[in-house]
């Protein structure tokens, strides 16, 4: 069984980890979340399958850093893209 509440509090967890990497300035976060999502949005998944980690690494890290995301927050995102995918994961498995 899946704990969506563990789940719910870990994605508050990122949110706020993301705002100290962004010195808890809310107008900085926002600025961040606006240059991810058009990244996020135009981002494919590859032809060839490959793990999902390789993928962050070689394609959406490079491409937040393109933006001038700096390396701990785009860290943080890729961190919670993957707590999703662990969620998108386990709602695939369940029948």
């Amino acid at each position: 069984m899946y704990d969506l509440l563990a789940h719910n509090r870990l994605s508050m967890q990122f949110h706020t980890e993301l705002l100290e990497a962004c010195d808890w300035d809310d107008d900085k976060l926002e600025d961040v979340l606006r240059r991810v999502s058009p990244l996020l949005e135009s981002l494919r998944v590859p032809d060839l399958p490959c793990p999902l980690d390789f993928y962050l690494e070689k394609t959406v890290k490079p491409a937040f850093l393109a933006e001038n995301i700096s390396e701990i927050q785009a860290d943080i995102i890729i961190n919670y893209i993957k707590h999703n995918a662990s969620f998108v994961k386990w709602m695939m498995s369940v029948e």
